[in-house]
């Protein structure tokens, strides 16, 4: 099982129109969400892509998308 919160569903929503690098989608995911709603920082884009990442492989392993890897 797979559990997201709308705000992570709504960043994902371009990949169901069109394949995106990961830092589009971590550029798009820090226009919705730009901060930690923990800390009320600034989200880094590190943190966002380690977060995307983790969440991605979790949907691969189930299955729910493709990756892609550019060299």
């Amino acid at each position: 099982m797979v559990n997201i919160d709308s705000l992570m569903a709504l960043c994902l929503l371009p990949l169901f129109d069109k394949s995106l690098s990961m830092m589009s989608l971590v550029e798009y995911w820090q226009k919705f969400r730009p901060f930690n709603p923990l800390t009320g920082n600034p989200v880094e884009k590190i943190e966002v892509f380690h977060l995307l990442q983790t969440l991605l492989l979790v949907f691969h392993d189930f299955d729910l998308i493709m990756l892609e890897t550019q060299y």
